[in-house]
C-alpha cells in the first residue's frame, strides 16, 4: 500500500529532470501575484505547485497531460507508471490509500513532548480498518476528553461499549519543540475535529502551527531515544533532539507541503522543499544490495577499512547507510550526545553530489550540511552531524582553530587512493591522526573511525603492487580492503552495474609530419634555436619538448638572460602550437599563438628590441599560416574519428557523454570544433578547473555547478573537460566516455571509464596510430589486471601476518615524519632574512623590498615594507569576495610595468586586518647583492626563516 511520503519522494526524483525550458513552460501555472519570487529549479517549482493546490495525488492526470503538451512523454510514463502501482488503491486525504498503521498506546511522561497528526488510522483490539476521508467526516464525533492532554489526546467513542483510553502519537510532517510545560496549549489548535471510523477505531485531524526543533523520531523507532535536555558549547554539542519514548511512532503525512500557519503570531514553522520532506517523512531506510552490506560489514564492526569496487557500485550510498548505522548506535543505544562525521572529497564540485547521496537515508532535518566558502568550519560542525567538506579545509581547520581531531567520530574519504605524498588527505592523515594515535588516547578522547572509498588503489611506483596496497593500508591506518569476492555479489553488481559494452583503443592515423602548416612552425622553432645555440632531444611537439622549453626559460631567467628566456617562451608557445595542431586543425593552432602572443607582448607596453625580433619572425609568416587555415582540405584523421563517434553515439537523442582531454585550451579546441561541425542532436558544453587566468582558462566554482547541472538535466549533452570531471562525476544516464588522445595513469584509466554508468555505455580512447599514449594506456591496462591480482594476493595472506606488514609500514611512515618534524624544528637556515632582496621577476626588475619584510599569515605570504606598500605597487580593486576567513578585495600592481603582482586581501581577524600578499610566481630573490636570482616555487620552501602571524 502507497504511503504519501512515497509520491513525495517521487516527486523528489521528477524534479531533477526538469531542464530551464520546461521549467518557464510550466510557470503558466502560477497566479500573476505569485510570480515575486519565480521558480527556479524543478524542486521549487513543484513545491509551488503542491503549494497552491495545482498537484497532489488526485489530480495526477492532469499533470501527466502537462507533461505532454510540453514534449514530455518520457516523464508522464513515468507519472502514469506511478499511479498504477501507488495510487489506483483507493483515496485517502488527497488521493493515497490508507495504511494499516500500529499507533502507540502509552502514556508519555510530563516531559515528553505531543506528536498529533493527520489522519491517523487507531488499531484497537479488534483490529484496524481502512478508511477514507469523505466516510470518516459522515459521522462526526463531537466531545473528546481534555484531561492529562500533556499525555496525549484520549478519545471516546459513542459505539465503543468499553471506556477503553487510546493515546494517539503521530506525526504529522510539521516538527514540534520540547513543551515548555506539561500543559497542551489549546489555542495552537486551529482546527481539530474527531471522526469515527467504524466501531473500534477512530481517526484525528489536527491544523495549526507548530515548533520546528524536534527531529523525525520515526526513523530512529523501536528503540530508546536520546534526550534533548543537555547543554554543550564544545564541538560534540547536537543539533537535534529526538522524541523520548520506547513506543514506536508512526508518521503520517497527507502529501501536501506545509505553508506559513496562518497565524498573528510569529511563524513556528516554514515551509519545506520536496528534498527536505523527504527527508524528515522517510521512516524506511534506502534497502541496499546485498553486495552493498557486505561492502559495509567491517565498518559496522567499527573497523577501520578501504572499501575498493567499480564505479557506479553505490559506494556513497553504503557510506551513508554506514554512517547512519553507527550513528544510530551511538546515539541511541550509547546515550552519546552527537555523533560528528565529515565526509572529505578531493573536488569543491563533488560536495553536493556526495550529499545528495546521503539524503537517500533517513537522516533527521538539519543533520546534513555542505560547507560553504564563508561558513566557520568550526561552527558548522558544531551545528551539523554531517559535514562535507574538501579535506584542504578540514586540514586547515584543524591547524589554525580549536577543532581537534578527538572531536570527530568518523572520517569518510572519497577517492582515498590520494592518500599519499603530500597530498591533503596524506596530511590529514600524518599530521593529525597519527600524531593523535601515537599519544595517549585513551586519555584525550577517541580517534575517528576512518573509511575510505576508491575505485582502485593503483599498483604505484614499486616492484611488487601488494606492497603498494599495504602502503595505503598504512597510511588510511585500515587494516583491510573490502572488496567484492563472491560470485554472487560480483553477480549482483554485474545486474546494478552492468560491464561496458565497449571498451576500445582507436589507434587511428596521426596528422602528416610534412603538413605545410606544421613545417612553418618547425621552421620558426629552426630559427630560434640556431641563432640561441639550443637544442632539444625531445620531438617539436611533445610534452618532453615542453618540458624542456620550462627548464630553459627558468635558468635563463635565474641569469637574468632576458632574451633567452623570451625565445624560450616563444618556443614553449609554438611547440603548443604543433601539440594542437596534431590533435585537431590548423586554425586551433594558429589561435593559440595568437592568444599567446597578447600574454608575451602585451599592447601598450615597451618590447625590448630581442621581442620585436621574435614577432617580426612570425609576421613575415603570418599570412601563409592564415592562408592554410583557410584550406578546406585541412582535415584531421583523429578529428574526423571524433566526428563519425559523435553521430553515431547521439543517434540516440537522450544520449550523453563526456570527452577528456589534456589541457584547458584543448578543452576549448574541442568545444568550437564541435560546434563548428554542425553534428545533428549535439549540444556541447565545457568544464574545466579553477584558476586566476581568464574565463577561457579557468571557471568558478559556481560556474562548474552550473555546467554540470545542465549536463544533467539534459541541457547540455555532451562535456567537454580536462581530469576535473574525471573522478566522481555522478552522471547515472552517461552513455559514453570520449578520452580525445589522454592518457594518464592506470587510475585515471579507471576512473575515466567510470563515468560511463548507463546501460550499454561504451567507452573509447582516441589516439594516434604508433603513439606513446597508446602504449601508455595498453601498460595501463596491464596494471588494473595487477591491481585487481594484488587485491586477492592480500587476501591470501595470513591475518596476523598481513597485520605485521601493515604496522611494520606504518612504523616506516612514523619514523619518517618524525625525522621530517625534527628537521623541521632544528632547521638551521643559511640565509637571513636581511640579506635577501626580492625583485619583480621579469625585465621590469624592480626591488621590491627585503626577505625581512614578508611574514606569513596563514597560508598567504604578505609584504609589510610601509615603501613597498606606498612606493612599488598600486592596488587595483576586483569584485569582492567573502571566504571563511578573509575577503579578496583587490589586485596588486607593479607600479613600473603595471604587471599583477599579487592579490589584495581583508581579514577578517587579528590585528592585520589588510594584506598585500606577493605571489612566488612574480618575485624572485638574490642573496647578499648576487647577480643570480633564484625562482620561489613554494614560499614554505624558501631558504630563509619567514615569521608567522597568528590569524586570530
Amino acid at each position: 500500500m502507497a504511503e504519501p511520503v512515497i509520491f513525495q519522494k517521487f516527486l523528489l526524483r521528477l524534479s531533477k529532470e526538469f531542464s530551464p525550458e520546461n521549467i518557464q513552460e510550466i510557470k503558466f501555472l502560477l497566479l500573476p501575484d505569485e510570480h515575486e519570487d519565480e521558480p527556479s529549479t524543478g524542486v521549487e517549482l513543484l513545491r509551488r505547485l503542491q503549494k497552491h493546490g495545482k498537484l497532489s495525488e488526485n489530480n495526477v492526470e492532469g499533470f501527466i497531460s502537462l507533461l505532454r503538451d510540453i514534449d514530455r512523454d518520457d516523464l508522464a510514463e513515468k507519472v502514469k507508471e506511478y499511479k498504477v502501482k501507488n495510487i489506483n488503491q483507493g483515496p485517502i486525504g488527497v488521493g493515497a490509500s490508507v495504511a494499516n498503521v500500529n499507533v502507540a498506546m502509552s502514556q508519555f511522561s510530563n516531559a515528553t513532548r505531543q506528536q498529533v497528526s493527520t489522519p491517523m488510522a487507531v488499531e484497537h483490539d479488534e483490529g484496524v480498518h481502512n478508511t477514507t476521508l469523505e466516510n470518516a467526516t459522515e459521522n462526526t464525533y463531537n466531545t473528546y476528553a481534555s484531561e492529562n492532554l500533556s499525555t496525549g489526546f484520549v478519545l471516546e467513542s459513542d459505539s465503543q461499549s468499553t471506556n477503553e483510553n487510546v493515546t494517539v502519537a503521530a506525526y504529522d510532517g510539521n516538527i514540534m519543540d520540547e513543551p515548555k510545560s506539561s500543559y497542551f496549549d489549546e489555542n495552537q489548535v486551529k482546527d481539530l475535529s474527531i471522526s469515527t471510523i467504524g466501531s473500534n477505531a477512530e481517526i484525528l485531524y489536527l491544523q495549526g502551527p507548530m515548533d520546528q526543533s524536534i527531529t523525525a523520531a520515526t526513523s530512529l523507532a523501536n528503540v530508546e531515544a536520546f534526550g534533548s535536555d543537555y547543554h554543550n558549547d564544545q564541538v560534540r554539542e547536537s543539533s537535534s533532539s529526538i522524541v523520548s519514548s520506547n513506543a514506536e511512532i508512526p508518521a503520517v503525512y497527507d502529501g501536501a507541503l506545509m505553508d506559513e500557519p496562518e497565524s498573528s503570531e510569529p511563524p513556528l514553522s516554514t515551509p519545506m522543499d520536496i528534498e527536505q520532506e523527504s527527508r524528515v517523512l522517510n521512516n524506511a531506510e534506502v534497502e541496499l544490495h546485498n553486495y552493498q552490506k557486505w561492502l559495509a560489514s567491517p565498518s559496522l564492526k567499527k573497523s577501520n577499512t578501504i572499501i575498493c569496487c567499480p564505479t557506479g557500485s553505490g559506494k556513497t550510498l553504503t557510506a551513508a547507510h554506514i554512517c547512519y548505522e553507527l550513528r544510530k548506535e551511538a546515539m541511541i543505544l550509547n546515550k552519546e550526545k552527537a555523533f560528528k562525521t565529515v565526509f572529505i572529497v578531493p573536488t569543491r564540485n563533488l560536495k553536493q553530489q556526495q550529499m545528495d547521496n546521503f539524503d537517500m537515508m533517513p537522516f533527521e532535518p538539519n543533520t546534513l550540511e555542505v560547507l560553504d566558502d564563508m561558513a566557520d568550519v568550526l561552527d558548522v560542525i558544531k551545528a551539523r552531524d554531517i559535514v562535507f567538506m574538501t579535506a584542504k579545509v578540514l586540514v586547515n581547520a584543524l591547524e589554525y582553530t580549536r577543532l581537534e581531531i578527538t572531536d570527530l567520530d568518523l572520517i569518510i574519504m572519497d577517492e582515498c587512493h590520494h592518500t599519499d605524498k603530500g597530498h591533503p588527505y596524506n596530511e590529514l592523515m600524518q599530521n593529525f591522526y597519527l600524531v593523535e594515535k601515537a599519544r595517549q588516547v585513551d586519555q584525550r578522547g577517541s580517534l575517528p573511525q576512518i573509511l575510505g572509498l576508491t575505485a582502485t588503489l593503483g599498483v604505484g611506483k614499486g616492484a611488487r603492487p601488494i606492497e603498494h596496497c599495504i602502503k595505503m593500508c598504512a597510511n588510511l591506518d585500515c587494516l583491510t580492503v573490502t572488496h567484492l569476492t563472491k560470485e554472487e555479489h560480483l553477480t549482483e553488481l554485474k545486474l546494478h552495474r552492468p560491464p561496458l559494452k565497449a571498451d576500445e583503443i582507436r589507434a587511428v592515423p596521426s596528422r602528416s609530419s610534412r603538413d605545410p602548416f606544421l613545417l612553418l612552425l618547425h621552421d620558426l622553432m629552426d630559427h630560434i634555436c640556431e641563432k640561441y645555440g639550443l637544442s632539444c632531444e625531445h620531438a617539436e611537439g611533445s610534452q618532453g619538448y615542453e618540458t624542456w622549453t620550462v627548464e630553459t626559460r627558468n635558468n635563463a631567467e635565474s641569469a637574468q638572460n632576458w632574451e633567452r628566456a623570451a625565445a624560450a617562451s616563444f618556443l614553449k608557445m609554438y611547440t603548443n602550437a604543433i601539440e594542437c595542431t596534431y590533435n585537431l586543425r590548423r586554425r586551433d593552432g594558429l589561435r593559440l599563438i595568437k592568444n599567446k602572443l597578447i600574454e608575451l607582448c602585451p599592447k601598450g607596453q615597451t618590447e625590448q628590441p630581442w621581442e620585436v625580433e621574435l614577432q617580426r619572425s612570425l609576421d613575415e609568416k603570418m599570412d601563409l599560416l592564415i592562408e592554410l587555415c583557410d584550406d578546406k582540405r585541412d582535415e584531421n584523421p583523429m578529428g574526423t574519428d571524433l566526428a563519425n563517434l559523435l553521430i553515431k553515439l547521439i543517434g540516440n537523442p537522450d544520449a550523453k557523454g563526456l570527452i577528456l582531454t589534456r589541457t584547458k585550451y584543448s578543452t576549448q579546441a574541442l568545444l568550437e570544433f564541435i560546434n563548428e561541425s554542425a553534428i545533428p542532436n549535439v549540444r556541447v558544453g565545457r568544464i574545466i578547473g579553477q584558476g586566476q587566468g581568464s574565463s577561457q582558462d579557468s571557471q568558478t566554482d559556481k560556474r562548474q555547478l552550473k555546467v554540470l547541472e545542465d549536463f544533467r538535466n539534459g541541457t547540455i549533452n555532451v562535456l567537454v573537460g580536462t581530469d576535473v570531471v574525471q573522478e566522481g562525476l555522478d552522471v547515472p544516464r552517461c552513455n559514453f566516455v570520449i578520452r580525445y588522445n589522454f592518457v594518464s595513469n592506470e587510475i585515471g584509466s579507471v576512473q575515466g571509464k567510470g563515468r560511463a554508468r548507463h546501460v550499454d555505455s561504451v567507452c573509447y580512447l582516441i589516439v594516434p596510430k604508433g603513439s606513446i599514449n597508446e602504449a601508455r594506456e595498453r601498460e595501463n591496462t596491464l596494471k588494473v589486471e595487477l591491481m585487481k591480482e594484488a587485491l586477492k594476493e592480500l587476501d591470501r595472506e595470513k591475518r596476523d601476518i598481513l597485520e605485521e606488514k601493515i604496522r611494520n609500514k606504518q612504523k616506516e611512515n612514523w619514523d619518517e615524519y618524525l625525522l621530517k618534524q625534527r628537521e623541521k624544528r632544528t632547521r638551521v637556515y643559511d640565509i637571513t632574512p636581511d640579506a635577501v632582496t626580492l625583485f619583480h621577476k621579469g625585465e621590469c626588475g624592480v626591488e621590491l623590498c627585503k626577505g625581512s619584510d614578508i611574514i606569513r599569515k596563514g597560508t598567504d605570504y604578505i609584504c609589510i615594507a610601509p615603501s613597498f606598500i606606498n612606493d612599488k605597487i598600486k592596488e587595483s580593486p576586483v569584485w569582492r569576495q567573502n571566504f571563511r576567513y578573509d575577503s579578496l578585495i583587490g589586485a596588486i600592481e607593479c607600479k613600473k610595468c603595471g604587471k599583477k603582482l599579487g592579490s589584495l586581501k581583508e581579514y577578517k581577524f587579528g590585528g592585520r586586518r589588510k594584506g598585500h600578499i606577493l605571489a612566488n610566481k612574480s618575485v624572485m630573490y638574490s642573496v647578499n647583492g648576487k647577480k643570480t636570482l633564484e625562482h620561489i616555487k613554494q614560499w614554505s620552501k624558501v631558504g630563509w626563516q619567514i615569521q608567522e602571524e597568528p590569524l586570530d
